[in-house]
C-alpha cells in the first residue's frame, strides 16, 4: 500500500472527487468500512475490486474526503449527556408554554430517571392479579406437608418425620 501512496502522491488533497468516487466515499460508511464492497457499489467493476478499494483509499484526495465525511458523521453521533439534558429541558419549558402538560410531565419523567431518581419496580402478584396472602399461602404449603407426610408414614410406618422430634 505504500507503493500507492508514492504512486498518487501527486494528486493534491483539494482535487474534486468524480462521481464514483463521491459514491466510493458514502458506499465506504454504509459497508462498514470496506473498500471492496464499496467500489462494487460505486460502479467499479473487475475481478480485483479489492485492489481498486485500496488504491481509492490511498489517492489524497479520496482519502481527505474520506476524513472529512468521518468528522461529519462523528458530530452528527457525537449527543453528549449535556445535550440531552439541555435540549430536554428546552422541550419541557416550551411545552409549558403550549400549556401541553402531558409533555410537561413526559419530560419530566424522562429528567428524573436520567438523575436517578426513579426506580423501575416489579410487582409480584397472585392468582388473577390478585394481592398475595401471605398467611394463607403459608398454611396452605404447610398442609400440603402434612399430607405429603402422612403419604409417605402409611408407606413405611417406621419413617421418623422431621419436626416430630
Amino acid at each position: 500500500m505504500s507503493h500507492n501512496k508514492e504512486k498518487f502522491a501527486n494528486i493534491p488533497e483539494d482535487q474534486p472527487l468524480t462521481m464514483k468516487q463521491q459514491l466510493f466515499v458514502e458506499a465506504y460508511f454504509a459497508s462498514d468500512y470496506n473498500a471492496t464492497e464499496a467500489a462494487r457499489v460505486a460502479g467499479y467493476n473487475g475481478n480485483n475490486l479489492n485492489r481498486i478499494g485500496s488504491e481509492l483509499l490511498c489517492k489524497p484526495h479520496v482519502k481527505a474526503a474520506v476524513d472529512r465525511r468521518a468528522q461529519e458523521k462523528l458530530k452528527e453521533i457525537s449527543l453528549t449527556e449535556e445535550y440531552v439534558i439541555r435540549k430536554l429541558v428546552k422541550t419541557i419549558e416550551r411545552a409549558e408554554q403550549d400549556n401541553n402538560l402531558t409533555a410537561v410531565l413526559r419530560g419530566i419523567e424522562l429528567a428524573a430517571k436520567n438523575l436517578g431518581m426513579l426506580r423501575e419496580r416489579t410487582e409480584i402478584t397472585g392468582k388473577d392479579g390478585e394481592a398475595i396472602r401471605y398467611e394463607e399461602t403459608k398454611n396452605e404449603a404447610d398442609d400440603f406437608v402434612r399430607k405429603i407426610q402422612s403419604v409417605a408414614i402409611r408407606s413405611k410406618p417406621d419413617l421418623k418425620v422431621v419436626g416430630d422430634e
